[in-house]
């Protein structure tokens, strides 16, 4: 005689599978949710700083490892004395810094004291939000190009992964500039599908923000106007609000830039440090890096005459010196030039800890690594004609170049590694497909 399963098993075993895959939707639904990875990214970051006691900053040399030009910027605001001081001793009204990032952190101050362990608490705290938010933005940016699923594993992976996360802990613009070159990077493509009005208004603003925080992006500007400009199908209605988003960009910059000229007589925009950046990358001795012995944060006698002669007057004379140096050796800063494209992508010669504890070729393997993913990808995307692809080529070619001519750092780059990020990820999803299937929108 056969089996046959009793009527309350069967349905038990119904209602379990049900259970089972109603949960198993749910906790889709929680991955696949921007703003659940926006919470995971916050937390892990805040968690970090956290439990490394990176809010616990050394006082020696008179704090300027809170901040470095920034906190000294921003202590000067706190205590009264104006936007001034960017290095150790007082040297009156400075335009070294763009304005936006010093005034957060010296609201901080004035809320929670200058250079106290619960400021920086709290301007780390920040730090974490901006890099929350940056991961929503790279989610959109690559849902709206290749699809939702390299959207998901792209913000996973600036969620959680330890590079990206370490540049929270960063009292610098880095984490603030990251987020907003990624929102006007988002508000482009946006703007191309539906340019609504509303949206050039908040792309003006933002740019005026964007440039107050971080100069060296103002070079995708004109890059992503130009793009919007081309595949416009409406290009008699564009005229009218991209007047409006670059009047309310121009209003959005020039407190700053009247101040400038009421404090120096002259214009000085957006920043007035070039000329040191310059000296700095290129005099004799130098190797493609950062002199900092040179620079008046660490050299006295290089602060002394930056106080004498005042902020002007000092960097023109190293941007002199620098340009004689370069006219005198055009074959060495060419020479300097190519291993500061080759510093920028692929990180500096540096001893530290992660040196330390992998060795110089592995840190420099996974720079190399990363930069090689990410301009594979971009390949990709433009051999498959994709929307977009030219904008992602422009903002490579364009924003590093300041740094080519001058010096680099790490951080240089992260503005930009969530461009580079969405690349890499679509590369490695269209390769683990057997038949890759491109998604997105086609040019």
């Amino acid at each position: 005689m056969k089996n046959v399963a009793s009527p309350p098993l069967a349905s038990e075993t119904l209602r379990a599978v049900s259970r089972s895959a109603v949960l198993k939707a749910r906790v889709l639904a929680w991955v696949a949710n921007p703003w659940i990875i926006a919470g995971v990214a916050f937390a892990w970051r805040v968690a970090n700083f956290l439990r490394h006691g990176l809010y616990q900053i050394s006082d020696a040399y008179g704090h300027l490892f809170f901040g470095y030009e920034v906190g000294r910027i921003a202590s000067a605001l706190a205590s009264g004395h104006g936007f001034s001081s960017p290095f150790p001793a007082p040297s009156g009204p400075t335009a070294w810094l763009g304005p936006i990032y010093p005034l957060v952190v010296a609201a901080v101050f004035k809320v929670a004291g200058i250079y106290t362990t619960g400021s920086a608490i709290v301007i780390l705290t920040l730090n974490c939000v901006f890099g929350a938010l940056t991961a929503v933005a790279i989610f959109f940016v690559a849902q709206e190009m290749f699809g939702r699923t390299v959207a998901l594993w792209s913000a996973w992976v600036y969620a959680l992964l330890p590079y990206f996360v370490n540049w929270s802990t960063w009292i610098w613009e880095t984490s603030l500039s990251t987020l907003l070159l990624a929102l006007l990077f988002l508000l482009t493509l946006r703007l191309e599908r539906s340019p609504s009005r509303t949206r050039w208004i908040l792309f003006g603003v933002l740019w005026g923000v964007t440039t107050l925080t971080n100069a060296a992006t103002l070079v995708f500007l004109p890059l992503s106007v130009a793009w919007l400009w081309y595949h416009s199908r409406r290009r008699a209605e564009m005229l009218p609000n991209v007047a409006l988003a670059a009047l309310l960009c121009v209003l959005t910059v020039s407190p700053w830039v009247g101040r400038n000229y009421s404090v120096f007589g002259r214009f000085v925009f957006p920043r007035s440090d070039f000329g040191e950046e310059l000296y700095m990358g290129n005099h004799d001795g130098s190797e493609g890096l950062c002199m900092f012995w040179d620079h008046p944060v660490w050299n006295k006698y290089e602060m002394a005459d930056f106080a004498r002669q005042g902020e002007l007057a000092y960097v023109a004379a190293r941007q002199r010196d620098a340009l004689a140096w370069i006219r005198q050796n055009p074959g060495r800063f060419a020479q300097l030039t190519l291993r500061r494209v080759g510093f920028f992508w692929f990180d500096i010669p540096e001893q530290g800890r992660m040196a330390a504890r992998f060795g110089m070729g592995s840190r420099h393997a996974l720079f190399f690594g990363f930069a090689l993913l990410a301009f594979w990808g971009l390949g990709r995307a433009w051999r498959s004609r994709i929307k977009g692809t030219s904008l992602f080529a422009g903002l490579f070619l364009l924003y590093p170049l300041v740094y080519y001519v001058t010096h680099c750092h790490p951080r240089y780059q992260h503005p930009i590694t969530p461009e580079m990020l969405v690349l890499a990820v679509f590369l490695l999803c269209s390769a683990a497909r057997r038949k890759p299937a491109l998604l997105g929108r086609r040019a």
